[in-house]
């Protein structure tokens, strides 16, 4: 299964695909940022252009068995927090629960340690985002702590979980693996 997952840059033929991705309701209901919906083809189309050109971040097309079925994105954190990113991540709804977001996540954490300076890769979730919360740990991060009534969505105040894993930690995991 490991080798029918791939990172690879986003290409303007990713739109659609991605559009369709990002429109599912869950996601916006699971992730620690704001979606517009409908997220159209169009902003998928910018999304694509600026993750081509924008030094603000990082963006990878997860394909499994020649489809893409999710992203990864690292966000770069600036002055005194520069060694630091953010990583976000989802999958179509249709390919959740079958691993390759375990798969798809360690590949770009070694990506990201073998490419650039980053000690620590750190993500924001939801404490109800179970499935997140249990690709993260699988895949060696740990909690930091509990943002208690941090985000508000829909009205409601939600606790934010931070983890992280440092990149000792990494190399650590891979070199026993």
């Amino acid at each position: 299964m490991t080798e029918d997952i791939l990172l690879r840059d986003l290409n303007k033929t990713d739109a659609r695909d991605l559009s369709l991705i990002f429109s599912d309701p869950s996601i916006k209901d699971n992730l620690c940022r704001e979606v517009l919906l409908p997220y159209t083809i169009n902003n998928a189309r910018v999304f694509i252009g600026m993750s081509n050109i924008s030094c603000n971040y990082i963006s990878k097309a997860v394909e499994y068995q020649g489809s893409l079925v999710g992203l990864i994105t690292l966000y770069p954190q600036e002055n005194l927090f520069k060694y630091n990113a953010e990583i976000l991540f989802l999958v179509a709804k249709e390919h959740r629960n079958k691993g390759i977001m375990s798969v798809a996540l360690r590949k770009m954490l070694s990506y990201t340690f073998d490419n650039f300076l980053f000690e620590r890769i750190f993500s924001n979730v939801l404490e109800s985002n179970l499935t997140s919360i249990r690709i993260l740990t699988k895949s060696g991060f740990k909690r930091e702590g509990i943002l208690r009534n941090s985000i508000c969505m829909g009205g409601k105040f939600l606790n934010n979980c931070i983890f992280s894993i440092l990149r000792s930690e990494f190399k650590l995991a891979n070199d026993l693996a």
